[in-house]
């Protein structure tokens, strides 16, 4: 395994929360009909588990550095999916190791597993999580209640614009909580 690369210095300004998709923007599947649980990781096995058909899996190249990069920048970074698995989608999270390690001092809002030092849970790079069936606009309406963070500091990442809850109709939620 190599070293990670090191983060580069964002340019400001930043948003305060990415909000991430799970199926086909974080890995290449929908994780409530293309895998099978339990999933297992193999040994040290770095970005990859396999589910009970020893199908394997993991996040598409990019992300692991990007979700890493975020946590190293103190961004919140969030998941918000409409997926029927959320069980599923979790045991993912859990499992996949990103090379890196949390900032110092980081907190761990969802409780995840202790990691080795060099690597780290994914899931410990998510300080909120709306995985459940329903509306995006649920999600962000969840997100924002919880974390009090504006609609309009959110960047929202997913496969498709269709997916996407639209900026104009988050606004309009935005105002009418106000």
């Amino acid at each position: 395994m190599g070293k990670p690369a090191e983060p580069v210095a964002l340019e400001e300004p930043l948003p305060k929360c990415v909000v991430f998709d799970l199926d086909y923007t974080l890995w290449p599947c929908w994780c409530d009909t293309h895998v099978t649980p339990p999933l297992k990781r193999r040994g040290d096995d770095v970005n990859q588990v396999y589910d009970r058909h020893g199908d394997p899996l993991s996040f598409y190249p990019d992300v692991p550095s990007i979700l890493l990069q975020l946590h190293r920048s103190k961004i919140h970074v969030a998941a918000a999916s409409r997926t029927h698995a959320p069980k599923v989608a979790r045991q993912i999270l859990e499992q996949l190791l990103v090379p890196g390690s949390l900032n110092e001092g980081a907190q761990d809002p969802l409780n995840a597993r202790k990691d080795k030092g060099d690597t780290v849970s994914a899931i410990k790079l998510f300080e909120s999580m709306e995985i459940y069936p329903g509306s995006k606009m649920e999600h962000f309406r969840e997100l924002n209640r919880k974390t009090g963070i504006a609609f309009d500091d959110m960047v929202r990442h997913a496969l498709s614009p269709s997916r996407l809850a639209p900026a104009s109709s988050l606004r309009a939620l935005s105002d009418s909580l106000s």
